[in-house]
């Protein structure tokens, strides 16, 4: 039972790596697009935050680091919350792993959000591209 015990901790020490890494990479490799961390987009609803603004272009790129089921609803209700105010922007989801999430929370942000990276690793890949894509 130790042993299992240990491999739970080391998995959780691994997944509370993805904010860091996202964080990692936004900045070390998309500083080319001027990103702004821990943004309010709504002044009126300060509770309401995104991960990344990239303000580079007619509208703000908004991205979201998603890991859990709680932080997906957040992300859906962050989104509503925009649309509901009519904010022009672009939305990112960037998952620990989209299949890790029930699939509720998956309906809500593919209902929501304009681009989504399943994983990482994808984002790091592709992320770049599509915001080169969408910039021009």
């Amino acid at each position: 039972q130790k042993v299992l015990n240990m491999r739970l901790w080391q998995r959780e020490i691994i997944k509370s790596l993805f904010l860091e890494k996202l964080e990692d990479f936004v900045e070390s490799k998309l500083e080319r697009f001027k990103p702004q961390k821990t943004v309010t987009p709504l002044k009126d609803y300060p509770i309401i935050e995104v991960d990344y603004s990239f303000e580079f272009s007619r509208k703000p790129f908004y991205l979201f680091g998603v890991n859990n089921k709680d932080k997906a609803k957040n992300s859906a209700i962050a989104l509503l919350e925009f649309q509901k105010a009519k904010l022009p922007f672009i939305s990112m989801i960037v998952h620990e792993d989209i299949q890790e999430l029930p699939k509720k929370e998956q309906i809500y942000l593919t209902q929501n959000a304009d681009k989504q990276f399943p994983t990482l690793e994808n984002f790091e890949k592709f992320g770049a591209a599509t915001l080169e894509r969408w910039a021009a």
